[in-house]
């Protein structure tokens, strides 16, 4: 059943937030071109004064000496483009989109709900509440036209129907600041997942059902993360089919994706009691930690990247750091392949704090893994900052305000959020590195109309800046705490953040039972 959207309409609409994108002047003193990482383990013209219009297009055109405007529906699904799917040197994440036919059905779900997410973002980014209403009414058509398509026995198996539905949760993304914003976005994964389901191995028979079957599991993947559950098997199983429609190319993607379910499940596991012996643990995370570093040196040399070290440090690098990419695929990879790093080796140290003072790791042993784990953070933490200046797009230093800005580095901005997060709230995060990523996320609210990004760097900043508060644990094993004062305080001020988490994580559940529900 369908959600009634009026209430949260009128409320979410009055929310503005000021626009400072990020400016920077950059001198490199060094640039190394990094291979896979085996330290740690031994464009669009500026000329427009529009944002998100196609670089080889005018929104302005002139037809026998009359001006014709664009729509606002005209402009929403320009911009939506040109962030998302042909923005420049990052890509885009929805390449497969243009393949649908979603042209030839202007009224369909798909072609409603592109609208709907250029509309938010453009509105976001202008703090124009109008606009924002305008999109919550076509996301509601939205909703509705996808819930008649899951329900449509032709529909549902649909390539532009399954599209729909993801591009509902990247809606939530834009919008969200709240707790059932975050649910909502959960939501449309979970029934994303259930129709992948229902479309079976045929879906991987066209390109563009493989494409987002791949983009769904990593979301699934990171969903099972987050709420320490287990992958569904019809994930699992499908991926052993859709290798079958592979090629060459998509070996190093799949054989990461086999190592990131070993670690969900690996947590879903010991999150309900089915390890008793913390050594055990301990080699099981220290054999995932090993895949993960034999995966990454086997990155071919393609995947490398140049690591620049600048003379002058400005605000939009961590310390004075940063990477170029040869795409924005690459950069996408490897900020992945950090966080789940980063994950492993918080679940080594927390399980290496629980040992018994009999376990077979002597101190010594204990205090060499202690040792190598905390550096594989700090380090993976540190390339995770300095991908944010290639992915921020910041290389027009000659016109960083330009107005299409924000529109190259959309692409960039998602894919920035749990990493960034993930780096801030690690244990023993450096706090410079946590207030800089602050300000990241920050950023990437305001100049990109991303909400979600001001949401987690709420949650972040209340936690650092209240000695009282105990940052729930976001990613890691129950219980474990992440900042905790030594301070023996009664304040409550920390309540609200607590409570933010929990309902935000406890409320979300897993269901692989019919797709309409979650609509």
């Amino acid at each position: 059943m369908f959600r009634d959207e009026s209430e949260d309409v009128a409320r979410k609409a009055r929310a503005r937030q000021a626009i400072k994108g990020p400016q920077r002047g950059r001198r490199a003193a060094t640039a190394q071109k990094k291979a896979p990482d085996p330290s740690v383990e031994a464009a669009a013209s500026s000329q427009s004064n529009k944002p998100g219009l196609l670089p080889t297009e005018e929104l302005e055109l002139t037809l026998r000496g009359r001006v014709l405007s664009p729509s606002a529906e005209e402009q929403a699904t320009c911009f939506f483009f040109h962030s998302y799917v042909e923005s420049g040197i990052t890509r885009g994440q929805l390449t497969h989109l243009p393949a649908l036919p979603y042209k030839s059905h202007e009224k369909g779900a798909l072609s409603v709900t592109i609208t709907s997410v250029g509309m938010a973002a453009l509105s976001n980014i202008q703090h124009n509440s109008d606009a924002l209403l305008t999109a919550r009414a076509k996301y509601a058509s939205a909703l509705s036209l996808t819930n008649a398509a899951l329900k449509n026995s032709v529909e549902v198996g649909k390539d532009e129907t399954l599209a729909a539905v993801l591009l509902l949760g990247m809606f939530e993304t834009l919008t969200c600041n709240t707790p059932q914003s975050m649910k909502s976005w959960s939501s449309h994964i979970d029934g994303a997942a259930a129709l992948l389901k229902l479309r079976g191995q045929k879906q991987f028979e066209r390109r563009a059902g493989l494409m987002m079957f791949l983009q769904l599991r990593r979301q699934i993947l990171t969903s099972c993360l987050q709420r320490e559950i287990y992958v569904p098997s019809i994930i699992i199983e499908l991926s052993q089919l859709a290798q079958n429609f592979q090629n060459e190319a998509d070996i190093p993607g799949n054989r990461f994706s086999e190592i990131v379910i070993r670690l969900c499940n690996l947590r879903a596991s010991i999150k309900d009691g089915l390890f008793v012996d913390e050594a055990e643990i301990i080699n099981s995370v220290l054999a995932v930690d090993g895949d993960l570093a034999a995966w990454v040196r086997q990155i071919k040399v393609d995947w490398a990247y140049t690591a620049v070290k600048e003379m002058d440090e400005s605000e939009d690098t961590f310390e004075g750091q940063y990477h170029i990419y040869a795409s924005f695929v690459n950069s996408s990879v490897w900020n992945n392949y950090r966080t789940i790093r980063i994950l492993v080796n918080e679940c080594l140290l927390y399980c290496l704090k629980r040992l018994p003072a009999t376990s077979s790791f002597d101190e010594d042993e204990r205090n060499r893994l202690r040792l190598r784990s905390r550096t594989i953070l700090d380090q993976m933490a540190s390339d995770i900052c300095a991908s944010v200046p290639y992915l921020f797009d910041i290389s027009d230093v000659s016109n960083p305000r330009s107005p299409l800005a924000p529109a190259r580095r959309s692409a960039g901005g998602f894919s920035l959020l749990w990493p960034l997060y993930t780096a801030a709230s690690m244990e023993g995060a450096r706090r410079t590195m946590s207030f800089w990523i602050i300000r990241q996320l920050e950023k990437i609210g305001h100049g990109l109309g991303i909400q979600q990004a001001l949401a987690l760097a709420r949650v972040l900043r209340t936690a650092f800046e209240n000695p009282s508060v105990l940052l729930a644990k976001k990613n890691g094993m129950e219980g474990m705490p992440v900042k905790e004062s030594n301070e023996d305080s009664s304040d409550n001020s920390g309540e609200e953040f607590i409570d933010w988490q929990e309902e935000m994580c406890d409320e979300w559940q897993l269901y692989l039972g019919e797709p309409s529900k979650y609509f």
